[in-house]
């Protein structure tokens, strides 16, 4: 077998890889590669279909690399490209996916801020808490930076900067409050909650845009943050989230907003909420689903429901893409597709999709 070889890198996979070939065609993909490089390689691992490798030299590098800014944890793997050329990669991985799966897509908006110090939301491992973060907002940087964290004993812990200060498992309260736009919500820090806030905050009214009605659902709901905003514009919401502890707090919130009264909320799956209400019917419906996307049940209750419009928030273009094509087959039509740029430095995307049941 041949271990090491020179490649083209021919694009960037929906993983973060760079994809190329060997002389006799085996794909290889390489980590912290850009189109259009020629690498020399090290082949890493073999699999049956492909292979993995490592840059050993660069003898053709794009002209848009540039120095990483930070070598701690491997997580910004795409800080070596300008900003530009990280939109551009982003967005090629959204258009090939979509095309793999055989489904079309309108023209992409793309929505970015701040490409530093953005995140606020953490997991860190004890052996691996870095000394600073410049992706992590500066109340979590300065506490880094002071080893601020160094008495937490857990194995694995989750920390978050919102507007109530800083909160991190195994380090004193561990309730995150976070106001996005005229709302303020409260969760536990072990949940889970936007990293991004200022895009957050640019997302909701385009999740929210052009829905009202009587019913709404909100499924994989959390804590209850488009609950709260589609309250505003409907009679009544539907949440469903199986964490028990997100819908504990998802209705403490909607208390507080004094809208818990026009609100039921399901602590269940999806997947068994759809089994046992087949029956109900919305006029629109917010999916928030995690990186696995929509269940197969979860799907085909969307599909049969026909509900007409639906808002899906996707972090991973591979499943919202098979997720779409289900849709799109079953006589919805994809209207719009946002690419909000929550992960600058990462080949991380998260996506808004707007479906609208075509007329028969």
């Amino acid at each position: 077998m041949i271990d090491r070889g020179i490649i083209t890198i021919e694009k960037i996979i929906a993983l973060g890889d760079g994809m190329g070939h060997l002389e006799d065609g085996r794909v290889v993909f390489v980590p912290r590669s850009l189109p259009g490089e020629r690498v020399k390689i090290r082949v890493t691992r073999g699999k049956k279909d492909f292979l993995r490798g490592e840059i050993t030299e660069i003898m053709e590098a794009s002209p848009h690399r540039i120095p990483p800014r930070c070598g701690y944890c491997g997580g910004c793997d795409l800080q070596i490209a300008l900003s530009d050329c990280q939109t551009k990669i982003k967005l090629d991985i959204l258009q090939d996916t979509f095309r793999r799966a055989g489904c079309a897509i309108p023209p992409v908006e793309t929505i970015t801020g701040s490409p530093w110090e953005y995140r606020s939301r953490f997991q860190f491992h004890r052996r691996t808490v870095p000394p600073d973060c410049p992706a992590a907002v500066g109340a979590i940087r300065r506490m880094l930076q002071k080893h601020a964290f160094s008495s937490i004993k857990l194995a694995r812990w989750n920390l978050f900067a919102g507007t109530g200060g800083v909160a991190a498992e195994g380090l004193g309260d561990p309730v995150c409050e976070a106001r996005l736009l005229d709302k303020t919500f409260r969760f536990d820090v072990g949940g889970f909650f936007q990293s991004n806030l200022p895009l957050a905050e640019r997302m909701i009214p385009e999740v929210c845009r052009g829905l009202s009605g009587g019913e709404a659902l909100d499924m994989y709901s959390g804590a209850g943050v488009f609950a709260g905003f589609l309250l505003d514009a409907f009679d009544r919401v539907t949440t469903v989230e199986q964490n028990p502890t997100s819908v504990a707090w998802a209705v403490q919130n909607l208390r507080e907003m004094s809208v818990l009264s026009r609100c039921t909320a399901f602590a269940q799956s999806a997947r068994d909420w759809v089994k046992q209400n087949a029956a109900a019917r919305f006029d629109a419906v917010v999916a928030d689903p995690p990186r696995t996307g929509l269940e197969p049940e979860t799907a085909r209750w969307l599909c049969g429901a026909k509900i007409p419009r639906i808002r899906y928030v996707s972090c991973n273009p591979v499943t919202l893409a098979r997720d779409a094509a289900i849709l799109c087959g079953a006589g919805y039509r994809l209207s719009a597709l946002r690419f909000f740029d929550f992960y600058p430095q990462t080949h991380h995307l998260e996506l808004l999709a707007n479906f609208d049941r075509r007329e028969d």
